[in-house]
């Protein structure tokens, strides 16, 4: 049986939590609640990437403008713009994008559109890490929950015929047994990772759980961690 090769993330703790990274090549839903740190995890996620382990990354942003996504990150220790001139990193703004059909057509309403300009970006950079962020934009755009099935589908199957290790993020409602808004994604995707903040006596922390990881050795225990200028910090 061939062992599963591992994408370290370079997020302090997590890949601890995966025994070296995720799964390389494949996609992962990173799921959340509003202000849970999304969004922050997969921009340190592309950053670790480009500058420790020389693998260039695509950010696709689904409802935020990128310059709207580099603001708000802009007090972290991430020169992105150094990256964006040297070819580590590219962003793709597909927060105005109407996405009404999963066809491959080349129209801008055929989700093929919206992959076709992901593939251009990653063979321009040679990119290994992609994020969608967040997925919900998109796939809320399709009338039919078996259109959202089969967008899902499709997203990831392009993805790892792109030989890319890719996060796809996703809206988590505060409700039980809700992974995320569609609860859908937890069911199609490789691996599951939600972050929370919980009321722990006194205080609320950020907590973060690794609900699947198909096929590799995980810990599925609740982990907290912070948010440092540095970035994510787990444990």
């Amino acid at each position: 049986m061939e062992q599963i090769q591992k994408t370290p993330t370079g997020i302090a703790g997590f890949d601890d939590l995966l025994a070296g990274g995720l799964p390389r090549g494949w996609t992962v839903l990173l799921s959340g609640s509003s202000g849970t740190g999304k969004t922050i995890f997969c921009i340190q996620y592309l950053y670790e990437g480009a500058t420790k382990f020389n693998e260039p990354g695509v950010f696709v942003a689904c409802e935020e403008s990128p310059g709207k996504i580099k603001k708000a990150v802009s007090g972290f220790m991430w020169d992105l713009e150094k990256l964006e001139k040297e070819g580590k990193l590219i962003f793709i703004d597909a927060s105005r994008k109407w996405i009404t059909d999963i066809g491959d057509s080349s129209t801008e309403f055929g989700l093929g559109s919206l992959m076709n300009d992901i593939e251009n970006a990653a063979k321009k950079i040679n990119a290994k890490r992609i994020v969608i962020d967040p997925s919900t934009t998109i796939l809320l755009q399709f009338e039919k929950h078996i259109a959202v099935r089969r967008a899902l589908h499709k997203i990831a199957a392009k993805l790892e015929d792109m030989n890319c290790t890719s996060i796809i993020t996703a809206e988590r409602p505060e409700m039980a047994g809700m992974t995320t808004r569609l609860n859908v994604e937890n069911f199609v995707l490789d691996g599951v990772v939600v972050l929370k903040k919980a009321i722990m006596g006194d205080r609320i922390n950020r907590i973060i759980i690794i609900e699947k990881m198909r096929g590799i050795k995980q810990d599925a225990n609740i982990h907290k961690f912070e948010i440092t200028e540095d970035g994510i910090l787990i444990g």
